[in-house]
């Protein structure tokens, strides 16, 4: 039994995938073809935050900028170690699409919303290199069903922060 259990288990990983985007209404096919976007464009904005932690209007200029270039993309986040931030709650601009225009919010200060623990941060940040987070609804950010995909960035070898874009999955335009 305990055989037949792997081998169904193993069997259904490559799915996984395809039925997430499934119950959504998105197809996979587009899902992997705006993923690849994501990971061939995202590391160059990486790239202008390795110098150091930038302020909160430079990050969410950049980030507007990213977004404007990419509409496909639904949002996109600069999420510094709360340690490096400056401030106690951190600093973690967030930009997205909202009625055919661009919202910020700062995450750091949404109550209750705590990035340094959310698995788009923690993990990356735990194994050191760029991850896709599972589907999930993101309650106090984009407040859609998502997948995020997150880039950790590094200044002089020290860990700085997570860069992320978001890609809506809830079958609707990112606008």
């Amino acid at each position: 039994m305990r055989r037949t259990l792997r081998l169904l288990i193993v069997g259904l990983l490559p799915l996984a995938g395809t039925l997430a985007c499934a119950s959504v209404n998105v197809a996979p096919s587009s899902i992997k073809v705006i993923k690849a976007a994501v990971e061939a464009k995202l590391p160059a904005i990486a790239a202008r935050f390795e110098g150091g932690t930038p302020s909160a209007d430079a990050i969410y200029a950049t980030l507007e900028a990213y977004l404007a270039a990419n509409p496909e993309f639904f949002g996109a986040t600069f999420s510094v170690e709360p340690a490096r931030s400056g401030t106690a709650a951190g600093l973690s601009p967030y930009v997205f699409r909202n009625a055919g225009r661009f919202e910020r919010k700062d995450l750091a200060q949404v109550p209750g919303y705590d990035y340094g623990s959310q698995p788009w941060f923690a993990e990356p940040r735990r194994f050191g290199m760029p991850r896709w987070s599972a589907p999930y609804f993101d309650e106090g950010g984009g407040d859609i069903n998502m997948i995020t995909y997150s880039i950790p960035v590094y200044t002089g070898g020290v860990f700085l922060g997570i860069l992320t874009t978001d890609v809506g999955i809830d079958g609707r335009p990112a606008e």
